[in-house]
């Protein structure tokens, strides 16, 4: 293993969930800056609804 992906690595293991999903949904899944910001903000209000009585 080279050097270069053993500190990827060790730097993605200090990332938060939030950001670890964000770079999945940029580079795995192929979403542009757009569609995470849309997904995200649909998941904070979906989140924001379930807390209303």
């Amino acid at each position: 293993m080279r050097v270069e992906n053993i500190s990827i690595k060790e730097e993605l293991k200090k990332l938060k969930d939030r950001e670890k999903i964000i770079l999945k949904m940029r580079f795995f899944y192929g979403k542009t800056q757009m569609e995470v910001a849309d997904e995200e903000y649909h998941k904070r209000r979906y989140q924001e609804l379930k807390k209303m009585p």
